[in-house]
């Protein structure tokens, strides 16, 4: 079982990963938690998970916008060469 110090040392490094987008470095199976810990651990597992979903899903919309960006003709070109 995680001592206090271990489990608070845990929390504060998992606290600053996620502050920092750094979810990769995050390891949750270092220490056995007590129950009382485990729900805050549970917890921190379930916002690591939402918070990648989220990076996922800018990632894939950035994207899609450079495609439909570099893909669609531009509103501003006059095709009549007249100016707007």
């Amino acid at each position: 079982m995680a001592t206090n110090a271990e489990y608070q040392q845990f929390m504060d490094k998992t606290l600053t990963c996620l502050a920092g987008g750094d979810f990769a470095n995050i390891n949750f199976e270092q220490y056995d938690f007590n129950a009382a810990q485990a729900k805050s651990v549970t917890s921190l597992k379930k916002l690591q998970s939402r918070f990648t979903d989220i990076v996922g899903q800018n990632q894939l919309f950035a994207k899609e916008e450079m495609t439909t960006r570099f893909t669609t003709p531009s509103m501003t070109t006059c095709r009549c060469n007249k100016p707007w």
